[in-house]
């Protein structure tokens, strides 16, 4: 887990390892907490495509506008 800030607002992050029907996965998580709401970003992928993913997966949480 990982506590950072996106767009100045608080940010967790999570990074998690599991076994599906034989097949090993991983899902990455990241909730912003804005002033008015609050965002939760679920990516669930094949673990060996995690390093291309997760550049992608970052780069549309950067952008994102929580208000």
């Amino acid at each position: 887990m990982q506590h950072t800030t996106i767009g100045g607002q608080p940010t967790l992050s999570a990074v998690a390892d599991y076994v599906r029907t034989g097949q090993h996965m991983t899902e990455s998580l990241t909730w912003v907490d804005g002033e008015k709401s609050q965002v939760a970003f679920v990516g669930r992928i094949p673990a060996s495509d995690l390093a291309d993913f997760q550049g992608r997966f970052d780069e549309v949480i950067h952008s994102a506008v929580v208000p």
